[in-house]
């Protein structure tokens, strides 16, 4: 199910469904922290050969504000469950669900901004704060993608009205 896109640049928001899945966990609070909690988790993930299986999330563990130097972010990979998880990362349950999805530009604030603006408008879905928004970090293989090597899709978690 798509909503309307009014504002050009931006693609339709679709509503999708996301499974709850088993993470490793790597949260780290510092002046662009992504790279930071992203590449050891990866180092890790090649070790144990779970590239072409795992998907790749990112969230902030702070609030954002426009300008801040330093913020926390996490980042996490999903897991089987026969594969233990070693220190210094956590096990993390992201939840399943309902979400609104929508493929950022390379302006991701602003695309963040757009998605809570169709969210508001719309008749039938609104935000679940229950649920952590995510960023899904899906690997370019051209090494093209949005941001540096990934294209990112937003995951803002929603409920019916």
């Amino acid at each position: 199910m798509s909503m309307s896109n009014e504002t050009a640049g931006f693609e339709p928001v679709r509503i999708v469904s996301l499974p709850s899945m088993r993470t490793a966990a790597h949260e780290v609070v510092a002046a662009e922290p992504e790279t930071k909690a992203l590449a050891p988790l990866l180092t890790w993930a090649s070790e144990q050969k779970l590239e072409g299986t795992m998907r790749i999330f990112g969230y902030n563990t702070t609030p954002y504000k426009p300008g801040d130097t330093e913020y926390g972010w996490g980042s996490c990979i999903s897991v089987p469950t026969d594969v233990p998880i070693p220190e210094p990362f956590q096990e993390k349950m992201l939840p399943g669900g309902v979400y609104a999805s929508l493929n950022s530009t390379s302006e991701i604030y602003d695309s963040w901004q757009h998605l809570v603006k169709e969210l508001r408008s719309h008749e039938h879905w609104q935000s679940d704060s229950n649920r952590p928004c995510l960023e899904e970090h899906i690997p370019s293989p051209d090494k093209s993608g949005v941001v540096g090597e990934y294209h990112l899709t937003l995951l803002m978690p929603v409920k019916e009205k």
